[in-house]
């Protein structure tokens, strides 16, 4: 088992691809933690998902993150399935949002 965080500025829903968090896993994966900063000064919403390789399944959906604040995107924990990968983009802007995963690898 190994523990593994990762941080990225988050991509808007205007680029072409969202911002991958956590790569396709191989095995299982849980996910332990899941916050997101508003860095600008403006709020903008994010967007967090689960794809499994063809379909994606929301975590949150168009949530507002504040001027100044932190949202923690998970309550419990979060298992991945072996190829599912964690994306995000925010509403607008594309360096307004910073995402940051941990991660515990089985």
């Amino acid at each position: 088992m190994a523990f593994v965080r990762s941080s990225a500025v988050v991509a808007s829903t205007n680029s072409s691809s969202p911002t991958t968090l956590q790569a396709a896993v191989s095995g299982e994966a849980v996910i332990i933690g899941l916050v997101v900063a508003n860095v600008s000064s403006a709020t903008d919403n994010i967007t967090v998902l689960i794809n499994n390789g063809s379909d994606n399944f929301h975590l949150i959906k168009s949530a507002p993150v504040p001027v100044g604040s932190t949202l923690s995107v998970l309550d419990g924990k979060v298992v991945l399935g072996s190829g599912d990968s964690v994306k995000c983009y925010a509403g607008t802007s594309a360096t307004a949002l910073e995402a940051t995963i941990s991660v515990l690898t089985l």
